[in-house]
């Protein structure tokens, strides 16, 4: 199976988009071999930022996710992953922007997470980024 035994690069170009991997089975092949980079990458790739931004604030939250994994190059995760996933997708959906930006506020508080409201994201994150906290 590919997820288990392919370089994470390899897999990661499968799962660029355009993707022809079905979310589904490919999440349940991806979370059965313990490939969570991949799976955030799927889940992008779907259009499901809810679900990547869920599971990246499980991974950072999670002490043993983040000491120990399934596969031998899993990836540490932390504030600044969903700060740059954040980023990258501000402008579709600014609302899930300030929802998922609240836990990495308080674990990371620093200048990067702050460029999350500064930078020229619209009217919204600015004057409620203070609110959600």
């Amino acid at each position: 199976m590919v997820a288990t035994c392919a370089p994470r690069d390899a897999v990661l170009a499968l799962l660029a988009p355009p993707t022809a991997v079905h979310p589904g089975a490919g999440e349940r092949a991806l979370a059965e071999a313990g490939r969570s980079a991949e799976l955030v990458a799927l889940h992008r790739a779907s259009g499901q930022h809810r679900r990547a931004l869920e599971l990246l604030q499980r991974l950072a939250t999670s002490a043993a996710a983040s000491t120990s994994g399934t596969h031998a190059d899993t990836p540490t995760f932390g504030a600044a992953d969903t700060v740059a996933y954040l980023r990258a997708m501000r402008p579709t959906d600014p609302l899930l922007t300030l929802e998922f930006s609240r836990w990495v506020l308080r674990a990371a508080p620093g200048e990067a997470t702050l460029r999350l409201f500064t930078a020229a994201v619209g009217h919204l994150l600015r004057t409620s980024a203070l609110e959600r906290c």
